[in-house]
C-alpha cells in the first residue's frame, strides 16, 4: 500500500499533504498489526507452555496411578477407571483402543458411546 501511495504521489495524483496524512495512517496501521501479531505470538507461546505443563502433569499422575492400581481390589480399580472416564474398545482385528478423560469430551449425563451403532 505504501508503494502504491508513493506511485500516486510521483504521478501527481496525490498532494503532498494527502501523501503525508495517508503515510501516517499506514504507519499506524502497520504498528497496530505488529502489536496484534506480538500479542498473538505471546498467547500461542503461553498455550504451548500450558500444553507442556499438562502433558507433564498427566505423565506424573499416570505413573502414580499405575503404581497404585495394582494394589487395589478389582472393584476399586473399576471405580478409578470410571472416574478417569476410561473406555477400551476392541476392534474386529483384535486391536484395542483406549480413550480417557483427557482425550475425549465429557458426555452429557445419561448418554452412552457405543462404536458401530
Amino acid at each position: 500500500m505504501q508503494e502504491r501511495l508513493l506511485d500516486l504521489r510521483l504521478d501527481g495524483d496525490v498532494t503532498p499533504e494527502q501523501f503525508r496524512a495517508r503515510s501516517a495512517e499506514l504507519r499506524e496501521a502497520r504498528a497496530a498489526a505488529e502489536d496484534g501479531l506480538e500479542v498473538a505470538r505471546s498467547r500461542l507461546s503461553r498455550l504451548e507452555e500450558i500444553e507442556r505443563g499438562k502433558d507433564a502433569l498427566v505423565s506424573h499422575y499416570a505413573s502414580l496411578v499405575a503404581q497404585g492400581l495394582t494394589q487395589l481390589p478389582p472393584e476399586e480399580r473399576n471405580r478409578v477407571y470410571k472416574m478417569m472416564r476410561l473406555q477400551v474398545f476392541a476392534g474386529r482385528d483384535d486391536t484395542l483402543t483406549a480413550e480417557w478423560g483427557c482425550n475425549v469430551w465429557p458426555l452429557p449425563p445419561g448418554s452412552c458411546r457405543t462404536r458401530g451403532r
